[in-house]
Order: structure tokens, then C-alpha cells, then sequence
């Protein structure tokens, strides 16, 4: 028995740490994962990715929904649900820290993500002005802070205002209501708290 108990322990063990591993992400991939991260983060964030957007596309897309429309849907729920994941990781936040025109131009291209729900979801321009204006405001105030608990209270304070908003604006489509929160998680709450030195490098 004691050798069996062992065993399993060793193979946690290893199991665990080929999941913290540290790989070199390739220089295409940088600006999304940093320039090292482990295989475990990876996994998250197309995890993410795809669970998310193939739920929200399977199970909520109105019938008869025109196949570009939905390729794009998807695609840009990707994005959204797997930098949720990507920009909490250590990897992404030192990979900006210290890049301040790449943290603006990062934050400025995601006004594309609202456009495009705009575009798909025409009838829905006020739950998306939101998403694009508070979100890129917000993060845009939080981007000249620095890190410290001034910045990550004032980060929770804006998300937790902009979910209450969200839910006060009709929409036709409720389920559209999570892509608001969770660009609020990418954005505010992810990108925009900079790393502190408390957080380790890996």
C-alpha cells in the first residue's frame, strides 16, 4: 500500500510540474501570452476560449443567425474569453510593464470588439457603447496608476459598477450581457492592474 501511496505521490508530482514548466512563447504569440509562460496558463486560456464561445454560439446564437455573422461571434468571443485567462498570468503583465506606447495601443484596438457586436447585433448599440466606452475609460485611468492596492481597489470598484449597469440596460438578447463582463475582467481587471513587486516572476 505504501507503495502504491508512493507511486501516486511521485506521479502528481511530476504531473505538476511539467504543467508549471516554463516554455518560450513563439515572437507571433508574445503580445498575447508574454515571452515565457507555463504549459498549465496555455491550456487555460484556448481552454477558455473555446468552452466559452461554444456554449455561447451552441446554446444562445438566435436561429438562422447568417454563418459570417456567427464566424465572426466566434472569433471574437475567443479573444475575449481567452484573454481573461491570458492577461491575469504573470507572463502577459511583465511582458507590458514596462512597454507604456504597447499597453496603449493594446488597450486603443480593442474598441474593434464592440464595433463588430454593432455590427452583428444592431439593435443592441447602447449595451455595446458601454462595453467599449467604460471599459477602454476605465482602463485608460487605471493605465497612468501605479501598481499597488489603489489601483486594484479602484480596478474591482469599476468592474463591480459597470456589472451593475450592465444589468440595468435592456437588451433583447440577455446572454449578450456576459461579453460587457467579461471585457470588463479582460481589460479592467486583467491587463489594467499592473504587476506588483510582490508577484513573483513566474
Amino acid at each position: 500500500m505504501e507503495s502504491i501511496f508512493l507511486h501516486s505521490q511521485c506521479y502528481t508530482f511530476v504531473k505538476k510540474n511539467r504543467m508549471q514548466k516554463q516554455i518560450n512563447v513563439p515572437e507571433f504569440l508574445q503580445e498575447f501570452h508574454g515571452k515565457r509562460t507555463s504549459l498549465f496558463s496555455i491550456i487555460l486560456v484556448y481552454l477558455s476560449a473555446l468552452i466559452v464561445s461554444a456554449i455561447i454560439s451552441l446554446q444562445f446564437l438566435p436561429k438562422g443567425f447568417p454563418a459570417w455573422k456567427t464566424t465572426i461571434f466566434v472569433i471574437v468571443v475567443m479573444d475575449i474569453a481567452g484573454g481573461v485567462i491570458a492577461n491575469f498570468t504573470n507572463a502577459t503583465k511583465i511582458y507590458y510593464q514596462d512597454k507604456p506606447i504597447k499597453r496603449i495601443l493594446f488597450l486603443s484596438l480593442h474598441i474593434i470588439h464592440p464595433l463588430l457586436f454593432m455590427i452583428l447585433f444592431p439593435k443592441e448599440i447602447a449595451l455595446f457603447t458601454l462595453m467599449g466606452v467604460y471599459t477602454l475609460l476605465s482602463s485608460f485611468i487605471l493605465n497612468v496608476l501605479s501598481p499597488g492596492e489603489t489601483q486594484r481597489l479602484l480596478a474591482v470598484f469599476f468592474v463591480t459598477v459597470g456589472i451593475t449597469i450592465v444589468f440595468v440596460l435592456p437588451s433583447e438578447f440577455v446572454f449578450l450581457k456576459l461579453l460587457p463582463i467579461l471585457f470588463f475582467l479582460k481589460l479592467i481587471l486583467g491587463f489594467s492592474v499592473k504587476k506588483h513587486s510582490d508577484i513573483e516572476n513566474n
